[in-house]
């Protein structure tokens, strides 16, 4: 098993290297840093950070910010919680003409996008309900809002919640704090009526699961040009990032 997979209690006591580690998906995990200096590799140093695991057994960190746990990185997943696969969907036209869904990666670049910066999803895979690891669920308006008031508010919220890296911002990234952990990153979007890709490095448009109407929901927006968080209504067929919340 890869290193990077190796995570359990953060303690030393009855681990058995050579069976299996018993991983569950949708479980959060202390993570533990394994040493790459040859001949140490299987010497743990403890890291003072909780991951959780996806279908795909992608690692997510994730961050408890007042009595909520959410995921901090955008989900990355090309199959639903069931296994079953979600339909990834290069050619513009064909993005913005479906109703069923569907995901793709910036620019249609997985190697430049989906470690970094994770996948765009319509709303369509949001409405399946089960998008998220088991044990986990896209937050509705409800949840956002908590959010943003437990960090003081949507008008200063933004510097609260974006990586401090200028590498995911390209405005500078003025103020910025992450104070949560959050670690929102300009992932950029996709738009509904024409497929193009819009965005990257300026603004992280994140699904909420609460719909405006049959034909839009809501997002919440974090951008390095404003202070504040804000919440738009979008045509369902919008690119736009997850992030998963603890049940």
């Amino acid at each position: 098993m890869p290193t990077f997979l190796m995570v359990k209690q953060n303690s030393f006591t009855d681990w058995l290297f050579g069976s299996a580690w018993g991983i569950n998906e949708g479980n959060s995990y202390p993570y533990l840093i394994w040493q790459t200096v040859p001949g140490t590799h299987n010497i743990p140093a403890p890291f003072n950070q909780n991951y959780m695991l996806d279908i795909e057994y992608n690692l997510y960190p994730t961050v408890q910010i007042g009595t909520q746990t959410w995921m901090a990185a955008n989900l990355k997943t090309s199959k639903f919680n069931d296994g079953s696969f979600i339909t990834n969907v290069p050619d513009a036209p064909t993005w913005a003409s479906l109703s069923t869904p569907a995901y793709c990666w910036y620019d249609n670049d997985i190697l430049a996008n989906k470690t970094d910066y994770g996948a765009l999803y319509n709303y369509y895979v949001v409405q399946s309900g089960n998008i998220c690891p088991t044990g986990w669920h896209v937050p509705d308006n409800t949840e956002f809002d908590l959010l943003l008031t437990t960090i003081g508010g949507a008008a200063t919220a933004s510097s609260e919640l974006r990586d401090t890296s200028n590498v995911f911002w390209l405005n500078g990234n003025p103020g910025v704090t992450n104070s949560t952990g959050f670690s929102a990153r300009g992932s950029g979007s996709r738009w509904y009526f024409d497929g193009s890709y819009i965005l990257k490095g300026t603004l992280c448009r994140i699904h909420s699961s609460t719909i405006f109407d049959t034909s839009n929901n809501y997002y919440y927006l974090v951008t390095d040009e404003s202070d504040a968080v804000t919440t738009e209504t979008q045509d369902m067929k919008m690119g736009a990032t997850i992030r998963c919340i603890k049940d």
